[in-house]
């Protein structure tokens, strides 16, 4: 299963895209492996216009992907094929710029990230804490079910936004948020990462395949 996460960003941020391949393994009990296949995070003063439409190419691409191996998977499992997942940050750009992927005719999971403690579903739109997510991408990355190659392009700067994270706990309220250390960190690859992974984490039930190459 491949899901897609997508943060975007405000004029003065980056939009970044995170593929995340989803393996689950045979043994009963055993956690899922997590490939990141592709990273890309679009130049500032990208028109939404422009982004949405790589968003649709790398789709079509993944699509293709998928139907490529359900050929040569035919015979050994003739199940229907899982479509890519597209998971959207909608926190900060309005409904309009986040609409713009329905108007091309995709249809996406939209995730609005909060300070609190608790996951709601109401709707249509998920709430979810920036600490679940961030959580989502730490945990398999340190427990090394989450596999990313080191010749990928901008890992060295993914790598970097999750080394800049911290755990800030109020100690009135118990509630505790993900930070940059400084406020001139980005933090758009860690967080397209965590939408991919917090999904990808949460679904069961995926078929065990072999480990194929990235994107």
């Amino acid at each position: 299963m491949f899901v897609i996460g997508l943060d975007l960003g405000q004029k003065q941020d980056y939009t970044a895209v995170a593929v995340v391949e989803k393996e689950e393994r045979s043994e009963a009990g055993d956690k899922p492996m997590l490939y990141l296949r592709h990273l890309e995070r679009y130049p500032l003063g990208t028109p939404y216009g422009t982004q949405m439409d790589s968003v649709v190419a790398l789709i079509e691409r993944i699509k293709e992907k998928i139907k490529d191996r359900a050929k040569q998977d035919w015979f050994a499992n003739q199940s229907r094929p899982r479509q890519p997942e597209l998971i959207v940050d909608a926190t900060g750009v309005g409904v309009g710029v986040v609409e713009m992927l329905k108007d091309r005719g995709l249809r996406y999971r939209p995730v609005s990230i909060t300070g609190g403690i608790s996951e709601t579903g109401g709707g249509g739109t998920y709430h979810v804490p920036k600490r679940n997510l961030v959580s989502r991408a730490v945990a398999p990355f340190e427990g090394k079910r989450l596999k990313i190659a080191r010749s990928m392009r901008l890992v060295p700067e993914l790598v970097k936004e999750m080394e800049n994270f911290k755990v800030k706990v109020n100690l009135q309220t118990a509630h505790d948020s993900y930070e940059a250390w400084r406020e001139s960190d980005h933090d758009d690859l860690v967080l397209a990462l965590a939408l991919a992974c917090w999904w990808a984490e949460q679904r069961r039930g995926m078929r065990v395949v072999a480990r194929p190459k990235g994107l």
